[in-house]
């Protein structure tokens, strides 16, 4: 089969094009190889790409380490990034670019590849910069904290890595060079199912915290721009332009019961903050299922239980049913029931493999492992 070309659109980052990376849909556990897709063009817009080899391509692991990632090209304009993984936790992406390019005019085509040193006759020589990060969540575990990568100059990261809700504050950590970047700007994307984007400016604060408050469910990139003037101090260019971008996706708001603990039967107490902020409906977006209390006795998904606060009725007993479905719009397809059927529908063509799990083996529902039919 001849494998599929793509246009060559690297020389075009030097007017603003970059790249970022959106998620497969799919529930990982520790040992299980985990994916990415990088794509590239201008604020999120499909415009060809980068050359492969002009990039490099890691994931750092849980416990701070970074190793090389597989990457080979998708079926669409986009890398495939394929990582091991060997224990449980947040693993990230990451797309690096670093190259210099000599200027020698105004348009696309009047800048060639390469330093100071090998055009020495070049208006100027600007060293390119760039991170595509995604975070993807591997096991069960209760840490929802974000690290953060040393080795990135520029770097807009979650605090937390997972469990993104619509109308829920999601803050990001603006980081060049080390230090936090304050009063920044920055954009945030959404891309839409027919390919368009929507675009909305955001900056961060003082300490250099992006808060923003997602109002709608589905696939986001933020993208922060930022540049310095310092010299190479072995002469090779005169300053860096730097970008850096990270790939989210949003669920669908959560509706549970308000803000106050309950009783059940049993006499074990329950609070939906907490579940909330454990496993929300975010984690059912990255194929995560919300794990059931343990109680001395056996509960079904259905609890019976009454409610202790004002609103309670006289201690009648209520059977409560939680199907919540969340039905991912992406022009990729991607599709994901909480009923744990889980289809990679990429639009790489990839055939659709429906998994089915046998509930309890680890606890969330999903058997342990993901098992193909």
């Amino acid at each position: 089969m001849e494998k599929k070309m793509f246009r060559d659109t690297t020389h075009k980052l030097v007017n603003g094009h970059e790249g970022w990376m959106e998620d497969f849909i799919s529930h990982y556990h520790a040992g299980d190889p985990i994916m990415a897709m990088l794509k590239w063009g201008h604020n999120c817009q499909s415009d060809g790409m980068a050359k492969m080899d002009t990039m490099t391509y890691t994931v750092c692991a849980p416990d701070g380490t970074i190793e090389p990632v597989k990457c080979e090209l998708g079926d669409e304009d986009c890398y495939d990034l394929t990582a091991d993984t060997l224990e449980e936790g947040y693993y990230t992406f990451i797309a690096t670019y670093d190259n210099c390019w000599a200027q020698y005019g105004e348009g696309d085509d009047d800048w060639k590849f390469g330093d100071r040193k090998q055009f020495s006759d070049a208006m100027n020589v600007y060293n390119y910069n760039q991170y595509a990060t995604l975070i993807v969540p591997v096991g069960h575990f209760h840490e929802r904290e974000m690290y953060t990568i040393p080795s990135m100059r520029l770097s807009v990261l979650p605090t937390t890595g997972s469990d993104y809700q619509e109308t829920h504050k999601i803050d990001f950590r603006v980081i060049l060079e080390g230090k936090p970047l304050p009063n920044h700007p920055a954009i945030v994307v959404r891309l839409l199912d027919d390919g368009s984007t929507v675009e909305q400016e955001v900056q961060s604060d003082e300490n250099g915290i992006i808060s923003y408050v997602p109002e709608q469910k589905g696939t986001y990139v933020i993208i922060v721009r930022a540049k310095d003037d310092v010299q190479d101090p072995d002469g090779r260019y005169e300053g860096t332009r730097f970008t850096a971008t990270h790939g989210f996706r949003v669920s669908e708001h959560s509706h549970h019961h308000g803000h106050h603990d309950h009783n059940d039967e049993g006499g074990h107490e329950h609070s939906h903050d907490l579940h909330d902020e454990l496993f929300g409906a975010g984690g059912a977006a990255f194929g995560f299922a919300a794990h059931e209390h343990e109680h001395e006795h056996e509960h079904q998904h259905e609890h019976e239980h009454h409610h202790n606060h004002e609103h309670s009725h006289g201690g009648e007993h209520h059977s409560h049913e939680h199907d919540h479905i969340h039905s991912h719009g992406h022009s990729h397809e991607h599709g994901h029931e909480t009923e744990h059927e889980h289809f990679h529908g990429h639009s790489h063509e990839h055939e659709p493999h429906e998994h089915s799990h046998n509930a309890g083996d680890c606890g969330c529902g999903c058997g342990g492992k993901d098992k193909e039919d």
